[in-house]
Protein backbone atom coordinates (compact mmCIF):
# COMPACT_ATOMS: atom_id res chain seq x y z
CA UNK A 1 0.00 0.00 0.00
CA UNK A 2 1.04 3.54 -0.71
CA UNK A 3 2.16 5.74 1.86
CA UNK A 4 1.82 9.72 1.99
CA UNK A 5 5.15 10.73 1.83
CA UNK A 6 7.21 12.58 5.17
CA UNK A 7 6.64 15.71 3.51
CA UNK A 8 2.94 15.57 3.25
CA UNK A 9 2.01 14.51 6.37
CA UNK A 10 4.12 17.33 7.93
CA UNK A 11 2.25 19.72 5.58
CA UNK A 12 -1.02 17.78 6.56
CA UNK A 13 -0.63 18.21 10.22
CA UNK A 14 0.43 21.98 10.04
CA UNK A 15 -2.53 22.41 7.41
CA UNK A 16 -5.18 20.78 10.16
CA UNK A 17 -3.44 22.86 12.92
CA UNK A 18 -4.16 26.06 10.86
CA UNK A 19 -0.72 27.26 11.02
CA UNK A 20 0.44 26.83 7.43
CA UNK A 21 2.33 30.29 5.16
CA UNK A 22 0.73 30.66 1.89
CA UNK A 23 3.67 28.50 0.40
CA UNK A 24 3.59 25.97 2.43
CA UNK A 25 -0.56 25.58 2.04
CA UNK A 26 0.19 25.41 -1.90
CA UNK A 27 2.85 22.87 -1.50
CA UNK A 28 0.45 21.27 1.09
CA UNK A 29 -2.16 21.11 -1.65
CA UNK A 30 -0.17 20.08 -4.63
CA UNK A 31 1.16 17.08 -2.72
CA UNK A 32 -2.09 15.83 -1.78
CA UNK A 33 -3.29 15.95 -5.36
CA UNK A 34 -0.07 14.59 -6.29
CA UNK A 35 -0.50 11.67 -3.97
CA UNK A 36 -4.51 11.41 -4.98
CA UNK A 37 -3.33 10.53 -8.69
CA UNK A 38 -0.47 8.09 -7.50
CA UNK A 39 -3.42 5.81 -5.27
CA UNK A 40 -5.47 6.31 -8.43
CA UNK A 41 -2.73 4.93 -10.84
CA UNK A 42 -2.22 2.13 -8.40
CA UNK A 43 -5.70 1.15 -8.43
CA UNK A 44 -6.22 1.23 -11.90
CA UNK A 45 -2.79 -1.19 -12.12
CA UNK A 46 -4.34 -3.38 -9.60
CA UNK A 47 -7.65 -3.73 -11.30
CA UNK A 48 -6.18 -4.20 -15.35
CA UNK A 49 -2.90 -5.52 -14.50
CA UNK A 50 -4.26 -8.06 -11.37
CA UNK A 51 -0.99 -10.31 -10.45
CA UNK A 52 0.45 -10.28 -14.02
CA UNK A 53 3.14 -8.29 -13.31
CA UNK A 54 5.66 -7.27 -10.20
CA UNK A 55 4.96 -3.82 -9.59
CA UNK A 56 6.79 -1.70 -7.04
CA UNK A 57 5.90 1.85 -5.94
CA UNK A 58 8.39 4.86 -4.72
CA UNK A 59 11.69 3.21 -6.04
CA UNK A 60 14.65 5.76 -5.62
CA UNK A 61 17.76 5.23 -6.97
CA UNK A 62 21.22 6.68 -6.07
CA UNK A 63 24.31 6.81 -8.55
CA UNK A 64 26.55 9.13 -6.73
CA UNK A 65 25.02 12.51 -5.90
CA UNK A 66 22.19 11.81 -8.59
CA UNK A 67 18.65 10.71 -7.29
CA UNK A 68 15.64 9.60 -8.63
CA UNK A 69 12.61 8.72 -7.41
CA UNK A 70 10.13 6.51 -9.83
CA UNK A 71 6.34 6.67 -8.98
CA UNK A 72 5.94 2.78 -10.08
CA UNK A 73 7.81 0.11 -11.49
CA UNK A 74 5.80 -2.56 -13.99
CA UNK A 75 8.04 -5.58 -14.55
CA UNK A 76 7.45 -8.55 -16.64
CA UNK A 77 9.98 -10.99 -18.00
CA UNK A 78 12.28 -8.88 -20.08
CA UNK A 79 10.19 -5.87 -19.93
CA UNK A 80 10.34 -2.54 -17.02
CA UNK A 81 7.76 -0.03 -17.85
CA UNK A 82 8.64 3.17 -15.76
CA UNK A 83 5.47 5.48 -14.50
CA UNK A 84 6.01 8.53 -13.43
CA UNK A 85 2.76 9.60 -12.16
CA UNK A 86 1.22 13.56 -12.44
CA UNK A 87 -2.04 14.61 -11.23
CA UNK A 88 -2.57 17.82 -12.85
CA UNK A 89 -5.73 19.67 -14.00
CA UNK A 90 -5.94 21.42 -17.63
CA UNK A 91 -5.99 20.57 -21.50
CA UNK A 92 -2.42 18.74 -22.49
CA UNK A 93 -2.09 18.11 -25.60
CA UNK A 94 1.27 17.15 -27.66
CA UNK A 95 0.90 18.22 -31.22
CA UNK A 96 4.14 19.20 -33.40
CA UNK A 97 6.56 18.12 -31.25
CA UNK A 98 5.29 20.24 -28.05
CA UNK A 99 3.74 19.97 -25.46
CA UNK A 100 0.73 22.40 -24.82
CA UNK A 101 -1.24 23.44 -21.73
CA UNK A 102 -4.67 25.19 -21.96
CA UNK A 103 -3.55 26.13 -25.56
CA UNK A 104 -0.32 27.75 -23.76
CA UNK A 105 3.79 26.51 -23.84
CA UNK A 106 4.64 25.35 -20.59
CA UNK A 107 7.53 27.29 -19.50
Amino acid sequence: MRQKSHDLQYLEVLYQRGVLTIDEEKEYWKSLRGYQGEVQCDQLCDYFLCTEFAMMDDVTLQLGKSVTQIDKLIAEEKVLWNIDIKNYQGNYRYENSCWTVNENIPE
